[in-house]
């Protein structure tokens, strides 16, 4: 909660005071509202104009003479429309300085986390679940927005609170401390069931987060569903994670709904023992009485809504340290960089794996990769080949910084390559996975996405080297076309060389396949073939495959089997 307070008071400090400010104001107002009632309530007789009420009616011929008007109906009415009207103004005021800081801090906090995310190495994100980041993202977020809504509403109850509490000492201390000793008491006894909602808010952030994870998984494999004719068990899948979370919303409405009762019913006992007393025992004169009683009106809604408010504050406290824990974690898994060092760093003579070892796992020994020693030659194309299982895409995540060595070394021209220079490294390195990502966009802009700078000369070049360039003429509004989510609407080899012309456009130091042509046919992996003929000599390039076919014009083949080099040719 600290950290909290300390976001929102570092970055709309002075939006807070200024909605303080009006906090007073409106409390003041409150209070003017209040001693109005005394010459509107005498003029119809119901005041006789002693006592305190004397005193209130001296003090507003004092206000009205100043002002040069009279104390009439009349002019007290019209300033009360007055009052009145500034207030809703102030109000409003005040509804739109909390958004602003509400929506500032859900915007703040959202870039914060999504950048922390994006900034974190690849071993953390791999071993996370994406639907966890998605849910802090907007749920948790959300959550902890509405957090300021009801920090103010406690902040306005208590001040109107004082407001009242005044006024009615002034009228009788010995039913004020009645009055307070009750709201104390209400306070004590239902103290137990307003914090019982954290812990139904950390149910709901549990079942949020459980609710995301099969949105996610079950949309990413809608497919596999439809093929298996598994609808309707991940139809029932989901119908149980959506009525976990209804039923944590039935929950927290019965706890709501409880408390408003048992806080009306004991109201109303209170407000029958404070009358009581008030005639019997005190034997509070009349005018005072009826003033008291309009206090006692507002004393205990207000105390009401400070629950409720403190209800909803408490609730969103889970969601707060949800957002936080996975804030901390982020930013303990952020990859070094060095900010003043941005150039990308070239290859003049070669990429050395120096006795690389790497684990997965830190705490078991099981290496996917041990002891690996190689070269890979500036300006020539290598080939890693064998088995599934045998540690090649390690490799290739080693090489491209997404992964770290356990021991051993990566070096680049007989230089190793440090943590700091890894985003300097992938700026000089492209690279084509097996299954590629486009975005719901057309060519150009999922081209665009890798260079954003690139002329129409270089986005043609770019197809042209990946034999892309005859296809997307073909294509209805060629680079204007829009590919589909994940370019669906395109073939698979249509997609695989999108993907190869996005990285060739980079014009890279490194070029990495990671079995970018084993699940095409003939005819679309000889166009991708023919393709890297083309560059070869020109640029380095590490193929990571299956077939012989892909790798037959390699100038070196490495054959790995159970993250070893078996041979080396």
């Amino acid at each position: 909660m600290k950290s909290w307070f300390q976001t929102l008071f570092q970055h709309f400090r002075y939006k807070i005071i200024l909605s303080l400010f009006i906090f007073v104001l409106l409390s003041a107002s409150e209070g003017v509202g209040f001693m109005l009632l005394v010459p509107m309530l005498g003029f119809i007789g119901l005041l006789d104009g002693g006592g305190i009420t004397g005193k209130i009616n001296e003090i507003l011929t004092v206000v009205f003479s100043s002002t040069g008007l009279p104390i009439s109906l009349g002019s007290i009415l019209l300033f009360y429309i007055f009052l009145v009207s500034f207030r809703e103004w102030l109000m409003r005021q005040q509804s739109v300085m909390n958004t602003e800081i509400q929506s500032g801090l859900v915007s703040l906090l959202r870039v914060r986390l999504f950048t922390a995310i994006v900034q974190s190495n690849w071993l953390f994100l791999t071993r996370s679940r994406h639907s966890d980041f998605t849910h802090s993202l907007t749920a948790d977020i959300n959550r902890i927005g509405m957090g300021v809504s009801s920090l103010s509403q406690i902040v306005t109850g208590l001040l109107m609170l004082l407001v009242y509490f005044f006024f009615a000492f002034l009228l009788s201390p010995q039913m004020t401390g009645i009055a307070l000793g009750s709201a104390l008491v209400f306070l004590f006894v239902f103290k137990n069931r307003v914090f019982e909602t954290e812990k139904t808010g950390k149910k709901e952030t549990g079942a949020g987060k459980k609710f995301f994870f099969i949105i996610s998984e079950h949309l990413g494999s809608m497919k596999l569903s439809k093929i298996f004719s598994a609808e309707e068990k991940t139809i029932e899948h989901f119908k149980r994670a959506t009525d976990e979370l209804q039923t944590n919303v039935m929950i927290q409405t019965m706890e709501g709904s409880n408390l408003r009762m048992y806080f009306a019913i004991g109201s109303v006992c209170t407000f029958s023992l404070f009358f009581y007393f008030a005639v019997t025992v005190f034997a509070v004169p009349s005018d005072a009485l009826i003033l008291l009683l309009v206090v006692f009106a507002r004393i205990m809604p207000s105390v009401s809504g400070l629950m409720r408010s403190t209800q909803d504050f408490l609730r969103m406290r889970p969601a707060l340290a949800s957002y936080q824990h996975l804030e901390e974690q982020c930013y303990v898994a952020k990859e070094d960089s060095d900010p003043a060092e941005q150039r990308n760093l070239k290859i003049q003579k070669s990429i050395r794996f120096e006795k690389v070892s790497f684990r997965y796992d830190k705490s078991k020994e099981q290496y996917p990769l041990k002891d690996v020693s190689f070269d890979i030659e500036v300006e020539k194309t290598t080939a890693l080949t064998g088995p599934s299982g045998s540690g090649k895409s390690t490799i290739a995540d080693l090489l491209m910084g997404l992964l770290v060595p356990d021991e051993g070394g990566i070096l680049i021209d007989d230089k190793p390559l440090t943590t700091a220079q890894i985003p300097r490294w992938r700026k000089s390195l492209a690279y084509v996975p097996q299954e590629p990502f486009l975005f719901h966009d057309t060519i150009r802009n999922n081209l665009l996405w890798a260079k954003p700078d690139a002329t129409e000369e270089d986005i043609t070049s770019a197809l042209e080297l990946a034999a892309a360039l005859e296809f997307v003429k073909t294509l209805p509004n060629g680079f204007e076309t829009v590919v589909g989510e994940r370019g669906v609407k395109l073939s698979g080899g249509e997609r695989q060389r999108i993907a190869l012309a996005r990285a060739l456009l980079l014009k890279p130091e490194l070029l990495i396949l990671d079995e970018a042509t084993s699940s095409l046919d003939h005819e679309n992996e000889q166009k991708i073939k023919e393709s890297l003929d083309s560059l070869h000599g020109g640029m380095t390039i590490v193929i990571i495959a299956h077939r012989h076919t892909t790798i037959q014009s390699a100038d070196k083949v490495l054959v790995l089997e159970k993250g070893r080099v078996k041979s080396d040719s």
